[in-house]
């Protein structure tokens, strides 16, 4: 799905830098800003898309296990 959206001259300026400098969409780049935003607000969503994208064999216990008590 399209949508249309108006922003700023400058704000698509620096919309534009951050596509071009790191090859990709504006899509891309407006999803890249969202996400360093959540990430700076502390918010988790990243981790809970990977729920279940992993079979048992792949799970590493013991470094899980490490993590889970800070080491």
């Amino acid at each position: 799905m399209v949508k249309v959206i108006t922003i700023r001259d400058d704000v698509y300026a620096s919309l534009y830098k951050i596509k071009r400098t790191k090859n990709m969409s504006f899509s891309e780049a407006i999803e890249y800003l969202v996400s360093l935003e959540n990430q700076r607000k502390g918010k988790r969503t990243d981790m809970f898309v990977l729920a279940g994208s992993f079979s048992k064999n792949e799970i590493n216990y013991r470094l899980l296990d490490k993590l889970k008590r800070g080491l």
